[in-house]
């Protein structure tokens, strides 16, 4: 994912201020981890517990989950 610059620009007291960045959009690099398969043993997508080598699901009231 490539950084995309941006610039704001301020005035104040009379003077403006532009300020020149760099960014990456978060919305895009969210999907761009999600969406990436190298991923999918990493992402928890449910709570668990780990114990040693024991993995159990813990299942909790979906109203406070």
């Amino acid at each position: 994912m490539q950084f995309k610059a941006g610039k704001v620009t301020h005035d104040f007291h009379g003077v403006s201020y532009t300020y020149e960045f760099k960014y990456r959009d978060p919305w895009e690099w969210l999907l761009d981890i999600l969406c990436d398969p190298t991923f999918c043993h990493s992402i928890m997508w449910y709570p668990v517990e780990h114990q040693g080598a024991n993995i159990t699901c813990i299942y909790d009231e979906t109203n406070t989950g």
